[in-house]
């Protein structure tokens, strides 16, 4: 019981010293992050240093050159989250007396204008395999909508 009360005080006192320090932080972004300052440039660099992708594992293959990197990841999420089988349904039930026949048939089309960016975030530090990153699609607004 006693084991028990202590390592939950432990855990709070844990919590609230890191709070300080992520408040502390924030304080000092505040009024040295956004300049071109010494801090603001540390700060980008260590960025940059964990984000950068200056090597990719395949496998036995390692991939160093930045087409290649990019041609690899393109083409492993594509054949990952891509359309594997096509969807078959039939409209002819339904009944759309707004629209044309010819803009009936452009609903079922697949997507020709779907273009995003796509940002690759570690899972872990030091990332060297494609399956320790994970992807984030940014899409604009108009997709959303869609």
């Amino acid at each position: 019981m006693l084991l028990g009360n202590l390592k939950k005080e432990l855990w709070t006192a844990e919590k609230r010293l890191d709070s300080i320090w992520v408040q502390k932080s924030r304080l000092k972004w505040s009024a040295e992050g956004d300049r071109n300052t010494k801090f603001f440039h540390s700060v980008a660099s260590k960025h940059y240093r964990n984000n950068h992708i200056s090597s990719i594992q395949v496998d036995e293959n390692v991939f160093t050159e930045p087409n290649e990197i990019r041609s690899y990841v393109r083409n492993f999420f594509q054949s990952l989250y891509g359309q594997q089988s096509r969807v078959h349904f039939d409209l002819s039930r339904l009944i759309f007396s707004k629209i044309s026949l010819e803009q009936a048939e452009n609903l079922s089309l697949p997507f020709s204008i779907n273009t995003s960016f796509m940002v690759l975030v570690p899972k872990v530090a030091g990332s060297e395999n494609i399956k320790d990153y994970r992807p984030i699609s940014l899409v604009n607004g108009f997709f959303k909508l869609l």
